[in-house]
């Protein structure tokens, strides 16, 4: 079991807003991820991630009934979205595969605050 974010190639960090994420999750057992995230000004701008300003988001899949939990997120940072939507992608044969995001999955929202997601995967 894995997860594994995928985003657009950041030309310079901070620079613009991020672009979109994907989550793949590759099944077969339970498994947990953190997802990390800071203001992205750590290219000689301040560092602010070095005194805490930073987040970090609980991923936890569970296998046997195909649902990802989404924990709210612990800690923030000066201008942290509030949700991030994502595309959540179970990967098997012809889904999930290769480098192109997939357009069709269902979206959860990552560091949404205060709140606690589930999202059903696809069925295998």
């Amino acid at each position: 079991m894995g997860f594994l974010p995928l985003g657009p190639v950041e030309e310079l960090q901070g620079a613009s807003a991020p672009g979109p994420l994907e989550i793949r999750v590759y099944p077969g057992a339970d498994g947990e991820f953190e997802l990390y995230d800071d203001s992205g000004d750590g290219y000689g701008y301040g560092y602010g991630y070095e005194q805490g300003e930073l987040a970090t988001t609980t991923l936890r899949w569970d296998d046997a009934n195909s649902l990802l939990h989404v924990a709210a997120p612990a800690g923030s940072y000066p201008g942290m979205p509030t949700a991030v939507p994502a595309p959540l992608v179970v990967v098997g044969p012809g889904r999930g595969v290769g480098p192109a995001l997939t357009v069709d999955a269902p979206t959860v929202n990552v560091g949404e605050r205060g709140s606690t997601t589930t999202l059903n995967g696809p069925d295998r």
